[in-house]
């Protein structure tokens, strides 16, 4: 067999092999409570409900106490391949970040003071008082929400 052959054939086997080793399904993190640190504020995170996650294919996963802290991180810089997750603050669970609902609850106490809760579906939101937003609409909100609280300091 010819040299040119054989490097054609062992370029196509790593071709392959490669192909084979890249997850198709990327799952959201394992979260330490207590232990991991947000990666926008350094606060421990410590609450599971409010806790969210990217997945990003050149920095791996970033855990952040906050959907306001997510938010902050990454303005407007998501890839179309890049992974989100929240938790549902009704039940806990890992849902999808960009097809949740999401809750400004004025008064509710969360990490960093965002007010923002995260749910599934759109009727599971209407147990709380607050203004209802989809992903798309929270960069522009956290930005609003951060000059408001400037201005009242």
């Amino acid at each position: 067999m010819s040299s040119l052959k054989r490097l054609c054939l062992s370029l196509m086997l790593c071709v392959m092999i490669m192909a084979g080793c890249t997850p198709s399904r990327i799952d959201p993190p394992v979260m330490r409570y207590g232990r991991d640190t947000c990666d926008q504020c350094r606060m421990i995170i410590a609450e599971k409900q409010f806790a969210c996650a990217i997945y990003q294919a050149h920095q791996g996963y970033l855990k952040f106490d906050s959907i306001g802290c997510l938010i902050q991180w990454h303005g407007d810089g998501l890839k179309k391949e890049d992974r989100v997750w929240v938790h549902s603050y009704e039940n806990q669970k890992w849902i999808a970040g960009l097809t949740a609902y999401y809750v400004h609850v004025k008064d509710l106490q969360t990490p960093m003071g965002f007010g923002l809760i995260a749910f599934e579906t759109q009727a599971a939101t209407h147990a709380y008082d607050g203004k209802i937003m989809r992903f798309e609409d929270l960069t522009l909100f956290v930005q609003n929400l951060n000059v408001d609280q400037q201005k009242n300091q």
